[in-house]
């Protein structure tokens, strides 16, 4: 075996798949920003890493080739037991070593998540956009605590790092998912910051900004298997500044059609209410024509619009925290029995 050859190759391909990984792994964060809080610098949880940390191991091989090489694997007429057992172990032990060292590095504070504070299962580990599959209020895959900490809560400031804590009852999963949530929805959605890329993209509005909040919809995601993603928002909210120009103030996420208040996701207990919309009546291009009457009914040519239960992740700061409803005729309708959410814990200014 040529060893300088062998242990040049072994260096440029560990080199690269290392550095793929890196590349990768990169795109994978600034997909998901709220990665960082939850993974360590070694943990096993994705291709990436995989390919990372094998590139780690075919550098370090090449390497111990490349050195030593040209003495272990050095043409004889023979080669003596001991010989071909130390080079055969040699490369092995090298990989054992290495590997060992990577796992035990993820057993440590180096592969725990950045924000273990925030939770104290192992379970959270998706973002918002997968959210556990029970009513709301109710959280059956507690592991730990199921009451926050005793702590000050702290406003919600978008600018400022998410914390939601300090409010009796929520898990600390619960918390979790509504962090996640706000997270990746101030991540995304300010590329709609102009209503004209919105509308570039599909949305229109309903017509509502006499009531000082303005809701671009897309119909298009009302349909298409998607919840709580902030890249498939179903609707925008903007806020008019009274000069013409209208400033992004949060999305309206829509669940999937034949989801009711009974059966939307749980995204953060106490912390996040649903809502829906049974007293508008819609034009034929979709916008906001008046009310029901007593009855319950749409004038014609007006239309009632589904009653879709939807919920608000607000990237700027509001009294009610950054789940509330809007208030009056836009606030909708919540679930029979439940009081209306004002999160003033966590309001913000």
């Amino acid at each position: 075996m040529d060893a300088r050859r062998t242990g040049i190759s072994l260096i440029v391909v560990g080199t690269a798949a290392l550095v793929v990984g890196m590349v990768l792994d990169a795109v994978r964060q600034a997909d998901d920003p709220t990665l960082a809080q939850r993974e360590g610098i070694f943990a096993f949880d994705a291709f990436p890493q995989w390919l990372f940390f094998g590139g780690i191991i075919v550098l370090a091989l090449g390497l111990l080739v490349l050195v030593l090489g040209h003495r272990l694997y050095a043409s004889t007429p023979r080669v003596a037991v001991q010989r071909r057992l130390a080079q055969i172990g040699a490369p092995v032990g090298a990989v054992i070593l290495i590997v060992g060292g990577l796992v035990a590095a993820s057993n440590t504070a180096l592969g725990e998540r950045a924000q273990a504070s925030a939770v104290e299962a192992d379970a959270v580990e998706s973002d918002a956009t997968s959210t556990a599959e029970h009513p709301a209020g109710h959280d059956t895959a507690t592991t730990g605590p199921t009451e926050a900490a005793a702590i000050a809560p702290t406003p919600y400031d978008p600018t400022k790092p998410i914390d939601l804590g300090g409010v009796e009852g929520v898990s600390p999963e619960q918390q979790a998912r509504a962090e996640n949530l706000i997270a990746i929805s101030l991540s995304r959605l300010p590329k709609y910051s102009d209503p004209a890329v919105a509308e570039a993209d599909g949305f229109r509005s309903i017509g509502d900004a006499a009531t000082g909040d303005e809701h671009y919809v897309n119909t298009a995601y009302f349909n298409d298997g998607r919840m709580l993603d902030p890249d498939y928002p179903e609707s925008l909210v903007y806020q008019p500044d009274g000069a013409g120009g209208k400033k992004l103030a949060a999305a309206m996420y829509m669940a999937e059609p034949g989801i009711t208040l009974d059966s939307v996701p749980d995204v953060g207990g106490k912390l996040t209410q649903w809502h829906i919309h049974n007293n508008l009546c819609f034009t034929g291009q979709g916008r906001v024509g008046g009310l029901t009457s007593a009855d319950g009914s749409c004038q014609p040519p007006l239309v009632k619009g589904p009653e879709t239960p939807m919920i608000h992740v607000w990237i700027q700061p509001h009294p009610c925290g950054p789940f509330a409803a809007l208030e009056g005729v836009g606030a909708g309708q919540i679930a029979e029995g439940e009081t209306r959410l004002c999160d003033a814990a966590h309001g913000g200014h």
